[in-house]
């Protein structure tokens, strides 16, 4: 939808065969301990099981809801589905159906991609030194096949129901308009929660199992609770091997740790089992009343500026935008980031990536709820530039997406005369427009750890560090932003892993120097005299660049038919 020489089963293949090796890698890792250990065990492998099956519902809940999100618009009935199938002569029953179908389709697809494989490798795994019968493998088979097939469902139909519960609340006019605010956060929500997973997921499980954590309110233990129902009786009927006194008593802990919370596995279960139908019915529910009929197209209407949008604009043409071209890059740029969601979601992804980083690093360093920084600065530090960072590396890629293909035209009729400037006015944006209320949220936190004095420094640095990573991130960039055709880059290369492990290091070496820079006046201006000779140097490189005219590329040339894989570069 955003390239015309895009592929969108291309995409689909792609996105499908990552959650495929995916669930393979986390499947074999979990299966290792398994083959490893020097005695079977069935009453630990029972008790762990309950920690892989946490993980397992996790995952399967943020992943199915995460392409809930990504099918936002089109999960029910568009206008484009009344000026396209609305004329024809067809019932709308017919058309809810079928919608109704496709999406049942893509869900079981993505559903099904994501449990089969570790549905079959892991249960095998686990049993396999402790002599089951073959009707006990299939059973511990087909009880993870249905609770991760279940977790997976709930996602999907969690973010269908609350779509479809603020459309029925909100009525079309005003769903519209924070629907896309809507569907940025809970992908920033959603990827955070990914990522944050395997760190979290065995230790939560654990505080679970050993009672210092005790909730119905852990989603996925709904679905833990399921596969115990299906499967616990197994491990009471595999058979005993002989084992050492030492290993024996561990093991008989193990089994009263795990006896002990089965009751309480049935009761989650049972109340998961029942919101889950509540939900799914509440969902069908406002499903079916906002889809009673093909809803109307939205009415063309000049847009509207309100009081603070129009204070906002006229501070921005006096202090940041004064030149023409320089103005109409910026007004653009920040037009496309509130309005359009391919380019806000390229930017959220990244954030939600740095917003994980940070949440690891600061537990890494010891720094929990009682906000006492004093013993990890470094980490403290790094998470502005964390965020700062990943803020211009969304919108480096978000340049590159088309805020409109269909509006493209415009600008192969009418290219600015000074694309440096142009581009300035984009650049500018994005340091508004993102950057900056990123810093002001950030600075109370700043406040209450480092000072007021230290806290406008670390302030005033971030902006400085945003400025130098923007002119850097579009150092030669010769296309229009929001306005070139989009191409999917398709190089397969091994160096992604690399590239972030020195991306790491750098923020936190960088960190690192703040600190001790900002530990001394001295220090603090020679920091600052750097940052800006840096971001002095990179600009004048980038007029040396420009200093010939040259048309304007408004188009991404395809990647060739074969790929060079460099392994031997």
């Amino acid at each position: 939808m955003i390239s015309p020489d895009a592929d969108r089963v291309q995409v689909l293949s792609q996105a499908g065969a990552a959650i495929l090796t995916g669930g393979l890698f986390v499947s074999i890792l979990l299966s290792l301990p398994y083959l490893s250990t020097p005695y079977p065990l069935p009453s630990e492998t029972a008790a762990n099981m309950v920690r892989v099956q946490f993980l397992y519902a996790a995952w399967s809940i943020t992943v199915m809801a995460l392409v809930a999100v990504s099918l936002w618009d089109a999960l029910a009935l568009d206008s484009r589905d009344t000026q396209i199938l609305g004329p024809l002569p067809l019932k709308r029953g017919v058309i809810v159906r079928a919608k109704v179908s496709a999406l049942l389709m893509i869900g079981a697809g993505f559903a099904a991609a994501l449990n089969v494989l570790p549905a079959v490798i892991h249960p095998v795994v686990a049993l396999s030194r402790l002599r089951p019968s073959v009707l006990q493998v299939l059973t511990l088979v087909a009880a993870h096949l249905v609770s991760t097939t279940a977790a997976a469902t709930f996602g999907f139909v969690a973010v269908l129901g609350l779509r479809e519960l603020l459309h029925a609340v909100l009525g079309t006019a005003a769903f519209r308009r924070i629907s896309m605010a809507v569907r940025a956060g809970l992908v920033v929500m959603l990827v955070t929660t990914l990522l944050l997973i395997p760190a979290m997921s065995f230790k939560v499980a654990t505080l679970w199992l050993l009672g210092a954590l005790k909730t119905n309110l852990l989603v996925p233990m709904w679905f833990v609770g399921l596969h115990d129902m299906m499967s616990g009786h197994i491990w009471s009927q595999l058979p005993r091997p002989d084992l050492p006194p030492r290993v024996a008593a561990s093991e008989r802990t193990f089994d009263l740790i795990y006896q002990s919370h089965r009751p309480l596995l049935h009761e989650l279960g049972l109340a998961g089992g029942a919101i889950f139908l509540i939900i799914l019915l509440g969902s069908a529910a406002a499903y079916w009343w906002n889809n009673r009929r093909l809803p109307v197209p939205p009415i063309s209407r000049a847009a509207e500026r309100g009081a603070v949008g129009a204070v906002f604009d006229s501070i921005a043409q006096q202090l940041v935008a004064r030149r023409p071209l320089v103005r109409a890059g910026f007004f653009f740029t920040t037009r496309v980031l509130a309005r359009s969601v391919q380019n806000r979601l390229s930017i959220g992804i990244p954030l939600a990536v740095a917003i994980a980083v940070a949440t690891v690093s600061l537990r890494l360093a010891g720094i929990g709820s009682t906000l006492d920084f004093s013993s990890a600065p470094v980490a403290l530090l790094a998470v502005q530039l964390l965020f700062v960072s990943a803020l211009v590396l969304g919108f480096r890629h978000s340049v590159r997406v088309p805020g409109d293909l269909r509006a493209r035209w415009i600008f192969h009729l009418i290219r600015p005369a000074n694309q440096a400037q142009y581009l300035s006015g984009a650049k500018r944006a994005a340091v508004v427009k993102l950057i900056v209320p990123v810093l002001v949220a950030l600075l109370p936190l700043h406040v209450l750890a480092l000072g007021w004095q230290t806290a406008i420094l670390h302030f005033t640095f971030g902006l400085l560090s945003a400025l130098v990573l923007s002119e850097v991130s579009l150092l030669g960039y010769r296309r229009l932003p929001f306005a070139s055709s989009y191409v999917p880059t398709m190089d397969v290369t091994t160096y992604g892993g690399i590239y972030a492990f020195l991306f790491l290091i750098g923020v936190y070496t960088v960190a690192g120097l703040e600190q001790l820079a900002l530990s001394s006046t001295r220090g603090t201006v020679v920091l600052f005299v750097v940052t800006g000779t840096i971001l002095v140097i990179i600009r004048g490189m980038d007029v040396w660049q420009r200093r010939d005219s040259v048309e304007v590329e408004l188009d991404e040339l395809a990647d060739p038919p074969t790929l060079r894989l460099g392994l031997m570069e």
